[in-house]
């Protein structure tokens, strides 16, 4: 699992330079929502949301403090969080 999560932070940091690099001089902000297993497999959280920032430094030490759990075989919560990032972060209405 270390493996996996190692190769996902990799393409998340890939994926951010990608997208600052080709969208100089516009304002881009990145999200993050992360989610675990349901309890009781996990009890530390189900989805953790962290905020629309234009901070790259700050995606970066987000992305890089992601850990997998160690959960048993219940499905994850990836419909709480898809909710969670339609709701809980803050979209702008014009923002493409």
């Amino acid at each position: 699992m270390k493996d996996d999560i190692k190769a996902v932070k990799d393409s998340l940091f890939e994926i951010v330079g990608h997208i600052t690099t080709r969208t100089e001089g516009l304002e881009i902000r990145f999200g993050i929502v992360s989610y675990r297993d349901h309890p009781p497999q996990d009890r530390t959280y189900v989805t953790s949301v962290f905020d629309f920032t234009e901070k790259i430094k700050r995606v970066h030490k987000l992305i890089s403090s992601l850990k997998p759990s160690e959960g048993g075989d219940t499905p994850e919560a990836v419909a709480d969080g898809l909710y969670d990032a339609r709701t809980k972060l803050s979209w702008e209405r014009d923002a493409y």
